[in-house]
């Protein structure tokens, strides 16, 4: 260390191989100094997350109470019926009913094309579909090379 001006200032050690190497204060901070800020940071950050989730959750009960605003057609359009986002709002309260309503859509349009596909393979159209694209793709070339199994 070396007073500098009435301040103590730490002395500069060189980085590098001493040759046009830049200088570089010396830490001068405990390491009992540096893990309580670690700490510190952690439970900022922990505290802020949780504040987020709170955020949200609040957030998507406001836009689940105005759903049950819209007619049965829209929530028909959207995916959803009004028992869903009533069963979505009686979950616990710091969960996000928005995330619920999503699942549900997506459930229920996986059954529906589910359920067409199977209306279709009965009357054997998706059989007619496939044979009609297989004929519009480009014919194999026979001299190029087969991979052995």
């Amino acid at each position: 260390m070396r007073a500098a001006h009435g301040l103590i200032v730490p002395r500069r050690r060189a980085v590098g191989n001493g040759s046009g190497a830049r200088p570089m204060i010396a830490p001068s901070s405990s390491p009992r100094l540096s893990r309580f800020a670690g700490i510190a940071v952690r439970c900022v950050a922990t505290v802020a997350m949780g504040l987020n989730a709170r955020w949200r959750a609040f957030y998507g009960r406001r836009t689940a109470r105005q759903l049950l605003e819209l007619d049965d057609y829209m929530l028909r359009d959207i995916g959803i019926t009004r028992g869903d986002v009533h069963a979505a709002l009686s979950s616990p309260a710091p969960t996000d009913p928005t995330v619920r309503l999503r699942i549900l859509a997506v459930e229920r349009r996986a059954g529906r094309r589910a359920a067409q596909r199977e209306a279709a393979a009965e009357t054997g159209l998706l059989d007619a579909l496939l044979e009609s694209r297989r004929a519009s793709l480009p014919a194999k070339d026979s001299k190029a090379p087969t991979r052995a199994a």
